[in-house]
């Protein structure tokens, strides 16, 4: 019983694979085997595979180079470090109120996005963790 199963099973899959295997009935045109070809190589070089080598210039292009470190002026540190006392005060209290947004916008005013997300990124977390209240009428931020 064992034996007719198994054979009909490869007899199954000997039709299966002689049958994916068959040529097509009429021959491609070489006219679509041409315009195949002109959009294959067109995709190519207009969009190269990932995992395909890089050659030549944009070889040089493609080296992950580490982002410039922003420095900072004796004022912009300075804003950081208001900014960052007036989070820390909030949290002392526990509240984040229209007397904190107002400090934050004057104090960080002249700070780059970065640096401003930085310091409100702390009060946003301390939101989450239920460390601060909004008491605030205004934009939180």
């Amino acid at each position: 019983m064992i034996a007719r199963t198994l054979l009909a099973v490869a007899a199954l899959a000997c039709a299966f694979f002689l049958g994916t295997r068959t040529a097509p009935s009429q021959p491609v045109p070489a006219e679509l085997l041409a315009r195949l070809e002109r959009v294959e190589a067109k995709l190519a070089s207009d969009y190269p595979r990932h995992d395909a080598p890089v050659k030549g210039a944009a070889a040089a292009a493609a080296v992950p180079t580490a982002p410039p470190v922003p420095t900072l002026t004796a004022e912009q540190e300075a804003s950081v470090r208001a900014g960052n006392a007036i989070v820390d005060n909030a949290l002392v209290v526990g509240h984040w109120t229209d007397e904190d947004v107002a400090a934050m916008e004057a104090a960080t005013g002249d700070l780059d996005g970065s640096e401003r997300v930085k310091i409100l990124r702390r009060v946003a977390a301390a939101i989450n963790a239920d460390r601060l209240q909004l008491d605030t009428h205004r934009m939180p931020f």
